[in-house]
């Protein structure tokens, strides 16, 4: 990001004179209160957006924020990075996990369950996004059928306590894995929340899958409904997809399932949990720590 030095000047961008009362946007540029309001005022205005839906767009940079944003009255870089994080454009995220039965076992005859190892993982995952208290997750479990465990929410201690609550299926066989099925009702989630107005259009959506790749359900008509929703969906929002096998013993299954779905491919065992862990944090990191780390030079 530029320096704050060289973003904020003597003079608002709009009208070019010198300022009168001061603000800096999210983005870091600086404006005159009565200039950006006036600007924000008349593009709504023009567009005819409904309250409801608008955001400030930066007349510089043309990153767009939350209507309800306040605007950062102090030139304090502290101020600057906290105004940051609480105008910053929400993050939606899905985690989806396979509990079913081949979830049970371990890659080693003797060796943690590898919905062990996935419920250990999305517990650090969770307790990061809680000490950020920005990103709204939801989580769901599946096996032949998608299950809610909790709705979109900034996480707490109940959302993570409710992760002891999956185990797997100990049917066995009588009961399979339908994960194309499980990622449409994730989609389709998304799509209702989209058309309720319960998910900003400027957001980011994100979905992972936590599965240890053994696809034994699926049916043609599971991929073709996979393949609607998202068409369909692509044409309202765009959501990023990961698909996260536990353990190795699937590995082709679960990238022919990833190239499928278009979404990256990652994979992790019980012997390099907390080394991915650590990357996976480093590479989706929460609101909090993104806006520390892109905003260090204010």
């Amino acid at each position: 990001m530029t320096q704050a030095s060289s973003v904020i000047n003597d003079n608002c961008s709009i009208c070019r004179s010198q300022f009168f009362d001061p603000i800096v946007l999210p983005c870091g540029h600086s404006f005159d209160r009565r200039c950006i309001r006036e600007c924000v005022q008349h593009s709504n205005a023009q567009a005819q957006i409904p309250v409801e839906s608008r955001t400030i767009g930066c007349p510089l940079c043309r990153k767009h924020f939350r209507s309800n944003v306040k605007f950062i009255d102090e030139w304090n870089s502290r101020q600057v990075v906290q105004s940051m994080e609480n105008m910053a454009i929400p993050v939606y995220e899905i985690f989806v996990i396979d509990t079913s039965s081949s979830m049970w076992f371990s890659d080693e005859f003797f060796g943690t369950a590898r919905l062990t190892v996935a419920k250990d993982f999305l517990r650090e995952i969770l307790n990061e996004r809680k000490r950020s208290g920005k990103n709204l997750i939801a989580c769901y479990y599946f096996n032949a059928s998608t299950n809610q465990l909790f709705d979109f929410s900034v996480i707490d201690d109940n959302e993570i306590s409710s992760i002891d609550l999956l185990t797997p299926d100990t049917s066995f066989f009588t009961k399979k894995t339908a994960v194309y099925d499980s990622i449409s009702d994730c989609m389709q989630k998304f799509q209702n929340e989209i058309r309720g107005a319960n998910i900003l259009q400027e957001s980011e959506r994100k979905i992972y899958v936590l599965s240890d790749g053994c696809d034994n359900r699926s049916r043609p008509s599971s991929i073709q409904r996979y393949q609607l929703i998202s068409q369909r969906l692509a044409k309202e929002a765009t959501i990023e997809g990961t698909f996260i096998q536990i353990g190795l013993k699937n590995l082709k299954t679960g990238k022919s399932v990833a190239n499928l779905l278009r979404y990256r491919f990652h994979h992790f065992g019980s012997g390099n949990a907390a080394l991915f862990t650590r990357g996976f944090l480093s590479e989706n990191p929460s609101e909090h720590n993104r806006f520390v780390a892109h905003h260090t030079s204010l």
